[in-house]
């Protein structure tokens, strides 16, 4: 058996922690929320530039800005689930 062969694979153990699908969860949302955020300042801004249009602008580009926060932190999340995935199988083969 060479060394290749005991290299786990990162998408196996990882896929299989119910944590995951809640990473992609959020990632979907987060996507959403950006598109829709977007296309709607677009509109708006498009159609009027009165002040209602302008706190609406303004709370879509805080939506963008939470969603990118929200991005990121549960991609943080999803590398320490991997890690923590591909450090599990090692310890069994080692143990």
């Amino acid at each position: 058996m060479s060394q290749h062969d005991r290299t786990p694979d990162p998408t196996a153990g990882a896929a299989a922690h119910p944590g995951m699908d809640l990473c992609q969860q959020v990632y979907r949302i987060a996507t959403g929320a950006i598109l829709i955020a977007f296309l709607l300042i677009i509109v708006l801004t498009t159609a009027s530039t009165g002040p209602m249009v302008q706190f609406l602008g303004k709370a879509l580009y805080y939506t963008i800005l939470l969603s990118v926060v929200a991005s990121l932190v549960t991609w943080l999340v999803r590398l320490r689930l991997e890690k923590k995935a591909l450090a599990e199988p090692a310890a069994a083969v080692d143990g």
